[in-house]
């Protein structure tokens, strides 16, 4: 498991459900909305 750089909670990986992403995954933090951190996979 990874931690959340900004928390140390876990990171999940979620799929964007609105914007110019929608439909990709990218990983969050597990603590939203109280964190925001995310990030979009490098490929």
């Amino acid at each position: 498991m990874f931690t959340c750089p900004e928390c140390n909670h876990t990171l999940e990986v979620r799929t964007a459900i609105r914007g110019k992403k929608i439909g990709q995954n990218y990983i969050g933090c597990s603590h939203f909305p109280d964190c925001r951190f995310y990030a979009w996979p490098k490929l």
